[in-house]
């Protein structure tokens, strides 16, 4: 679990936080259908980092990090 989730930092209790760490190359539409999914995500609660940048040698080429935080109920 993340320290520095709201949820965590408040002890709640009932709720799993996991952050996923994910790297990915793609185009503008491969990024905008990858968001759209995530936006759908039933568990997702929070982008918490996101860094998009063209790549050096084909700025059609995006190169992105991103921080999603996943929340399931325990009860």
């Amino acid at each position: 679990s993340p320290q520095d989730d709201s949820i965590v930092a408040a002890h709640i209790t009932g709720y799993n936080v996991c952050e996923l760490e994910v790297k990915a190359v793609g185009s503008y539409r491969n990024f905008q259908s990858f968001l759209k999914a995530v936006s759908k995500e039933h568990y997702l609660m929070s982008l918490a980092h996101i860094d998009i940048k063209p790549w050096e040698n084909d700025r059609t080429v995006l190169i992105g990090n991103f921080k999603l935080r996943l929340y399931t109920k325990t009860n």
